[in-house]
């Protein structure tokens, strides 16, 4: 996981390096860079997404935002559950494009803006065989992976220039592209099981962030 939020992490900011050409405000480009780091308060408590098994889960978000221009940013956002009682753990990984409505003030204000997402589930689980072929414990594992997108709007506004807090609210849809699992030859007389399918659902997105301006 570590390796994977490292590469997002180096493809944003060299992506930054093309679109921030200008700087963010001429008068103060040497005090500030335009740069806000974010938690979300929102991101701990039910777990939503655990396939087939609701349950309580810890799961944590950090996002990076980028200001460019007068009113426009792009921001990345990565969420993650290490762990839950099902065995199961996912991440997130959503950019963003958020267009600044208000022209008083540079980045704050009402928004709208649109999402994509990526997300990664992983459960390993275990069966019992019968007593008539074995007593033996047999590990298996479920992967999926699903694509969304979305349409998102908010406020934004800042605390003495520097404390960002932001709420965001959008719906979109999720969609599984492909699904993996690993079974015992005992189940379903089969090892390695694929699947592919589209078939979207409703997602919805919210956020309460609060952050750092550099």
């Amino acid at each position: 996981m570590s390796s994977r939020l490292i590469f997002f992490l180096l493809l944003f900011f060299l992506g930054f390096r093309f679109l921030s050409a200008t700087p963010l405000d001429s008068t103060n480009s040497k005090k500030q860079i335009g740069l806000i780091i974010k938690a979300d308060l929102l991101a701990l408590g039910y777990d939503v997404f655990i396939h087939k098994k609701p349950a309580y889960q810890k799961y944590y978000s950090f996002s990076i935002e980028k200001l460019l221009g007068e009113n426009h940013s792009v921001q990345l956002s990565y969420y993650f559950a290490p762990f839950s009682s099902t065995g199961a753990k996912w991440y997130v990984v959503s950019p963003e494009y958020k267009f600044f409505i208000s022209k008083k003030k540079q980045h704050a204000g009402y928004y709208i803006g649109a999402n994509l997402k990526y997300i990664h589930y992983y459960e390993k689980s275990s069966w019992v065989a019968p007593q008539s072929i074995s007593d033996t414990t047999y590990y298996g594992k479920y992967e999926s992976y699903n694509i969304g997108a979305g349409l998102i709007n908010g406020f934004q506004f800042y605390l003495w220039n520097r404390i960002s807090l932001d709420f965001l609210a959008g719906i979109g849809f999720l969609a599984e592209i492909k699904n993996k699992q690993y079974q015992p030859y005992y189940l379903l007389g089969g090892n390695h099981l694929y699947g592919f399918a589209f078939s979207p659902n409703a997602d919805i997105r919210l956020a309460l962030n609060i952050g750092f301006k550099f």
